[in-house]
């Protein structure tokens, strides 16, 4: 998964990468799907793109709806979320806010550290 991630954050299609995403979901392991989800927005927002982060999880958002399905209501998912928002409006406070709250989510995963603090 994270070869292919790989690949489509170089490439020009997120709504590709989305549909990608929305046909993983479920046949990874349990509970894990909102770590492939966030490791994903945190990969293209590593490389400074925001813009396709973006399109990623409203793809995303389009796809679960049409499909009947939502997007995983877990506290990292939501951490993902009010990261995109901030990074909009360019607020390090609240950054350093959601950091501090949603600490026990993104500490599943040593990677995020190191690309979340890339996104900034």
């Amino acid at each position: 998964m994270t070869k292919v991630s790989s690949h489509f954050v170089r490439g020009n299609d997120p709504k590709k990468f989305a549909s990608m995403l929305v046909n993983f979901m479920g046949k990874c392991y349990p509970g894990e799907d909102d770590t492939a989800i966030a490791r994903s927005v945190l990969m293209y927002l590593s490389l400074g793109n925001l813009r396709d982060a973006n399109l990623l999880m409203d793809g995303m958002k389009e796809q679960l709806k049409s499909a009947d399905l939502e997007l995983p209501k877990t506290d990292l998912i939501e951490f993902i979320k009010y990261l995109l928002q901030t990074l909009e409006r360019d607020a390090y406070p609240l950054f350093r806010t959601l950091r501090q709250k949603y600490r026990t989510s993104t500490d599943r995963d040593s990677v995020f550290e190191e690309i979340i603090w890339k996104s900034l």
